[in-house]
C-alpha cells in the first residue's frame, strides 16, 4: 500500500462531499485497529471506553448496534448545515478513521434515525444522518476507509485482506504523514506571506 493509492480532499473546499453517496462508520484509531483486528465493527457496548461522552446516553448503544453515518442520499448543503452538531466524529484530534460501508453486503437493513425519534425511551441520536445496523459489520462490506486529519480527507478504496493488514499497520504513519504535510505547507505559506 503506497502513498499513491491515496485520495486527498481539503474539508475547507469539498471534503463533505467525500462522504456523500455513502454510508460512514466513524472512529479513532485505536478502535479502528481493533475492528481490523477482529475482521469486524461490532455494536455499541458498555465494556469499551466511549468514542464521545454522549455514547452513554446513545440509541445505539441502548440496542447494541453499530452506529453509522449514512449519506446516501444527503444533500450537501443540509450536511454543511446541520454538521456543526456532531462534526467531532468526522474532524476530532488526533485524526479519525471512517469505514465505508457497502449495505449490499450487510446481510440486513439499516435502522433509519426517524425510528430513534419514535422511540419512547429517550436518547442521544443525530438526525438526518444517523443509521443503525443490528449486526456486527464485516470488514468484507467495507469498500472504502478514509482519515480525516486537521480538515484534510485521506481516502482509499481497499478490497483484498492483505490491504486490511497492512492498513491497520499504518494507521499511525499515515496520520502523522498527513499532518507534517499541513505543517509544512502552513510554513511555506508563511514564508510566501500568505
Amino acid at each position: 500500500m503506497s502513498d499513491d493509492d491515496w485520495t486527498v480532499t481539503d474539508r475547507n473546499e469539498s471534503g463533505w462531499r467525500s462522504f456523500l453517496g455513502r454510508v460512514w462508520h466513524m472512529t479513532w484509531p485505536d478502535p479502528a485497529r481493533q475492528i481490523i483486528e477482529s475482521g469486524q465493527i461490532i455494536g455499541s457496548s458498555g465494556d469499551r471506553p466511549f468514542s464521545m461522552p454522549q455514547t452513554s446516553n446513545s440509541y445505539a448503544l441502548r440496542h447494541g448496534y453499530v452506529a453509522l453515518f449514512d449519506f446516501r442520499d444527503a444533500e450537501l448543503r443540509l450536511v454543511e448545515d446541520e454538521a456543526m452538531k456532531w462534526s467531532q466524529y468526522f474532524w476530532g484530534e488526533p485524526y479519525r478513521v471512517g469505514f465505508s460501508v457497502d449495505v449490499t453486503r450487510l446481510g440486513t437493513d439499516l435502522i433509519p434515525w426517524h425510528v430513534a425519534k419514535s422511540d419512547p425511551n429517550p436518547s442521544m441520536w443525530i438526525p438526518y444522518f444517523e443509521a443503525w445496523s443490528s449486526k456486527p459489520v464485516p470488514l468484507s462490506a467495507i469498500s472504502a476507509v478514509c482519515i480525516t486529519v486537521a480538515g484534510i480527507v485521506v481516502s482509499r478504496t481497499l478490497s483484498s485482506p492483505s490491504e486490511w493488514r497492512a492498513l491497520g499497520m499504518q494507521l499511525d504513519g499515515i496520520g502523522l504523514s498527513i499532518l507534517r504535510m499541513i505543517e509544512e505547507a502552513e510554513i511555506q505559506a508563511r514564508a510566501n506571506g500568505d
